[in-house]
């Protein structure tokens, strides 16, 4: 449940009973809750859409790719449906997404991984693109894509195509930290003694 509220700034007060103006018997008398397993799908899928930072024309596109992708569809239907006990059941299409199976969500038409949607393979190297626009290097990359969106092996994807980028390579810090030389190996004890000078 907190991980859903982070989203919220969430302003907790705690009042005593006697400090209450007119205390109603529905807050002192509340019912025992009774979780119903029909429910579980149904928490709090507040806003997904419209907190996404993307143009309403990405969105669009983005569930035009979900709609005609097989993977997604399957992806999709195991969603609605319910996962399969054992991971062996479920096909290979899919079985990247079993390990996060719990945070995935469908809403309106778009499958999410908690609050990052989840990126058609049919748009994954527009996407790429689209991160590294401003040539930031891996981890800046990273860092902005794992923001917004998720696809399997995506890190991975954005690591080969930054270090292939002529631009990032070209403007990557030239002070490289000196190796370490080492001292010929002595072929006998105490051939070679040595010391370290430190003075603060």
């Amino acid at each position: 449940m907190l991980l859903k509220l982070q989203k919220y700034q969430v302003d907790v007060r705690y009042r005593k009973g006697t400090e209450l103006v007119v205390a109603h018997a529905l807050s002192r008398n509340f019912p025992p809750y009774i979780p119903d397993p029909k429910d579980d799908n149904c928490e709090i899928p507040v806003c997904m859409i419209t907190c996404l930072p993307m143009s309403a024309e990405r969105i669009s596109e983005l569930q035009r790719e979900t709609a005609n992708e097989p993977v997604m569809q399957q992806l999709a239907a195991t969603i609605r449906e319910g996962w399969p006990d054992l991971k062996s059941q479920v096909s290979a299409n899919l079985a990247p997404y079993w390990d996060f199976r719990e945070q995935l969500t469908l809403e309106e038409d778009l499958i999410f991984k908690n609050d990052k949607v989840i990126i058609p393979a049919s748009l994954t190297k527009l996407m790429l693109t689209k991160v590294h626009q401003s040539h930031q290097g891996i981890e800046k990359t990273k860092r902005l894509a794992r923001d917004i969106m998720f696809w399997p092996n995506m890190s991975a994807q954005i690591t080969d195509m930054v270090s292939r980028c002529p631009i990032c390579s070209a403007n990557q810090h030239k002070n490289r930290k000196e190796p370490m030389i080492p001292h010929e190996l002595p072929l006998r004890p105490w051939q070679k003694v040595g010391s370290d000078l430190f003075e603060i």
